[in-house]
């Protein structure tokens, strides 16, 4: 029976990617004990995992408080102390690099623990940005797979029950509540992103909301998170009554609920792709800077289901970390919105 320690709290999107992993991991080892240390936002998700999987929540800035920076460090610092004197791993996976992750590494090799690095060397040299654009035949999954067959863990498959969300008894409660005709086509739109590069004009993206808002028995959710993005889908809601936006009304697992409650969702290249993929939901993504062939799309999604515009300077970036130099500043994402729309009627015959 070995204890393992598996950590990957940064970037939500990446951290559901490694979920199913994990999820298969707990299953094909019964005997064996995991602890993730991981995204406390993650609590719910983990209490559908097997018996034998912990969810250890990771330190995070805190916001808008004094000497936050201070705080956190001194944070860092216990949460690495803790580890060193009260948790032995026999084996120890990092899905991450960085300095904290540098410093695990060297604990626990001291500690005579089996450890394996993720190396990101190769799937995120820039060389994969160089024009003519090859399609990488490595995918962020795939490296995470090898990560863990470096300590025996090996042929693992991707699976995860989301039978909770499918059937939970509070789905209709929690629908009616707020305002969700359960009797029609749900249809989910994640119109945003941290990074303004990956973001479908808004005003475009209004366009797609205002066919689909009288739609023959279909009703538009709009997900995401952020004040700024409350109040624009706040005002879409001004301009088409029937749409329902939940930015900031649901807790993380109640937005898994209604989510795995859509007939499709509409995402960016972000976190609410992999929700979808992670609940088997279908998803229309649009893409910017990124490609799906740089190794981030989901592996149950269908490529044809992605938007994005083949421009001669596509990809410029892998999540949109690099600037613009187009003369046209995010030409990758004149996308028209006839195309969003037929993708989605697509996916609703």
């Amino acid at each position: 029976m070995a204890k393992t320690l598996v950590v990957r709290y940064s970037q939500i999107g990446d951290v559901l990617i490694s979920i199913p992993l994990i999820y298969s991991l707990a299953k094909q080892n019964p005997g064996d004990n995991f602890t993730v240390l991981t995204n406390p936002k993650f609590v719910g998700l983990f209490a559908q995992m097997p018996c034998n999987v912990v969810l250890m929540p990771m330190i995070y800035r805190k916001k808008k408080i004094p000497l936050r920076g201070l705080l956190y460090l001194m944070q860092r610092y216990f949460l690495v102390l803790k580890l060193l004197l009260f948790s032995d791993f026999d084996k120890v996976v990092l899905l991450q690099n960085g300095s904290f992750e540098d410093q695990l590494k060297w604990i626990y090799e001291l500690k005579k623990s089996k450890v394996s690095m993720i190396n990101l060397k190769s799937f995120l040299s820039p060389q994969k940005l160089q024009k003519p654009f090859v399609a990488s035949t490595e995918s962020l999954l795939d490296i995470f797979i090898s990560t863990f067959a470096h300590v025996g863990y090996c042929n693992l498959t991707k699976e995860f029950d989301i039978s909770y969300y499918k059937n939970t008894e509070n789905k209709l409660a929690l629908l009616s509540k707020n305002e969700i005709d359960a009797k029609r086509i749900l249809v989910g739109i994640a119109p945003f992103s941290r990074l303004e590069a990956k973001v479908f004009p808004l005003d475009e993206m209004e366009k797609v909301i205002d066919y689909f808002k009288d739609y023959p028995n279909v009703q538009v959710l709009i997900f995401g998170g952020g004040e700024n993005e409350k109040r624009i889908a706040e005002n879409w809601k001004a301009k088409f009554p029937s749409i329902i936006p939940l930015i900031g009304k649901l807790s993380f697992d109640e937005e898994l609920i209604v989510i795995a409650a859509c007939k499709l969702m509409v995402s960016m290249d972000s976190a609410n792709l992999h929700l979808a993929s992670l609940l088997k939901i279908p998803a229309v993504s649009i893409w910017g800077p990124s490609h799906p062939d740089l190794g981030y799309y989901p592996y149950n999604e269908k490529k044809e289901n992605a938007i994005l515009l083949n421009l001669s300077c596509s990809p410029c970036s892998f999540w949109g970390e690099n600037a613009c130099t187009n003369k046209r500043k995010y030409a990758c994402m004149d996308i028209s919105p006839k195309i969003v729309i037929y993708k989605i009627e697509s996916l609703l015959k």
